[in-house]
């Protein structure tokens, strides 16, 4: 038997948007460990930042990782700024602690001078990468 329609009203946030059920389907390990190439890097904006060997090693650190580095530290940032530790922590509760630490060493061993650029380009070729895969470019 069906609630009757007084109890099916639509649930709204406290900033005026509705809530959906079932709003994000699970991520997969192809979303855990994205094949991200030089086109997607590329796009995200790697040919502007100036090589470095530093930046160089932070990438191959990120990506021979156990860890699915790339999708956390895509994780840790909105809009391709990183959020402050305390929006981090709760974006990255669900996942494994070995995998949270191996993030924020990553975030902690980025070289000062690119942090800005380097964060940004990871966010944007991961989420590249994503929309590829999916269909949706």
């Amino acid at each position: 038997m069906d609630p009757p329609d007084l109890f099916r009203r639509q649930r709204y946030r406290l900033n005026g948007d509705p809530v959906y059920e079932k709003t994000f389907m699970g991520w997969t390990v192809e979303d855990l460990y994205p094949e991200v190439t030089y086109y997607e890097l590329d796009l995200a904006g790697f040919k502007e930042i100036s090589f470095d060997s530093e930046v160089e090693n932070w990438l191959i650190f990120l990506t021979d990782s156990n860890a699915p580095l790339l999708f956390l530290v895509e994780q840790a940032c909105h809009d391709g700024e990183l959020l402050d530790r305390q929006l981090r922590a709760t974006r990255l509760a669900k996942f494994p602690f070995p995998w949270i630490d191996a993030c924020e060493e990553a975030i902690a061993a980025v070289p000062p001078d690119y942090a800005g650029e380097l964060f940004f380009m990871i966010y944007w070729s991961v989420r590249i990468e994503r929309a590829r895969r999916r269909g949706h470019p």
